[in-house]
């Protein structure tokens, strides 16, 4: 069997499951969602925009700090609870890739900027409403 023959299996028994998968993390994502409403609110930081036309997959939930500080305090602040938030977008002009194609983080200064604001918050089938619970809480306790 030849590796895209693999891979082709690997995806399709992905695809059959995604919608049980969405909906079994949708809780996950709707507590993050409410969760963070307060700090949203007063502007410590954004959280995804929802379309109300789109169906969401709930596939991760992040949130954007005006500032890389900011981000990066929370980072470390939930890291010493052993909460594993991480930046989860790196632009594809500061990849390998697009670094080996001759672009620079100056190319997109925009994008670069707000790559280094985004932090993804944790979301798999071990999570429960009550960890998300605590993970915001601890976000929270970053800003009084």
């Amino acid at each position: 069997m030849s590796n895209s023959t693999v891979q082709a299996a690997f995806l399709l028994a992905q695809l059959e499951t995604l919608d049980r998968h969405a909906s079994e993390r949708a809780p996950l994502w709707n507590a993050y969602w409410e969760g963070f409403s307060g700090l949203a609110d007063r502007g410590v930081l954004a959280r995804p925009r929802i379309d109300p036309d789109r169906k969401l997959n709930h596939h991760a939930f992040f949130v954007v700090f005006p500032s890389f500080e900011e981000c990066e305090r929370v980072r470390l602040h939930l890291k010493a609870k052993e909460i594993a938030a991480y930046i989860g977008y790196v632009p594809l002009h500061s990849s390998k890739v697009g670094r080996a194609m001759g672009y620079s983080p100056e190319d997109l200064p925009i994008t670069e900027d707000y790559s280094r604001r985004v932090l993804r918050m944790p979301l798999h089938h071990e999570l429960t409403v009550q960890d998300v619970e605590t993970v915001c809480r601890e976000v929270g306790a970053c800003f009084g």
